[in-house]
Formats: structure tokens, sequence, C-alpha cells
């Protein structure tokens, strides 16, 4: 099982969440924007770590600390 996910967009947060049922609510997922911090939380994650800006460096940065936090 992975240790985080990455998600870039919306619809990517609902389909997983869909997957994983309940289990959403304790993956940790790193997140590129606000409206996907939002999407996420909308559909059911409540570890999220948000890039601090719209690009590669910042997602691989979220998905360390997101990493750093959770072990």
């Amino acid at each position: 099982m992975a240790a985080a996910v990455t998600l870039a967009a919306g619809s990517a947060a609902r389909a997983l969440a869909a997957g994983l049922g309940t289990a959403a609510a304790l993956k940790p997922v790193a997140v590129l924007g606000q409206q996907t911090a939002q999407a996420a939380w909308q559909a059911g994650f409540t570890r999220i770590w948000q890039a601090s800006r719209p690009d590669l460096d910042a997602l691989v940065e979220a998905v360390r600390l997101c990493l750093e936090e959770t072990k």
C-alpha cells in the first residue's frame, strides 16, 4: 500500500475516495492547488498537504512533508 498519494485534480480525489471508501479519511494526500484540496476534503480525505505553489517542485515538497509528518 502506498504511504501517500498525489492528486492534481478534484476528479482524481473523488475517484480515489470512491475506491477507498471510508479508508479515504486515513490516507495521506499531497495535492496541487486549493481547488483540489477542497475537493479532496469534500470527498472524505482529512490528511491533506497542499503544495505552496502550482508547480512540480512544490508538489514534491508537499509529498516530502506529508511523508515526514506521517512516519
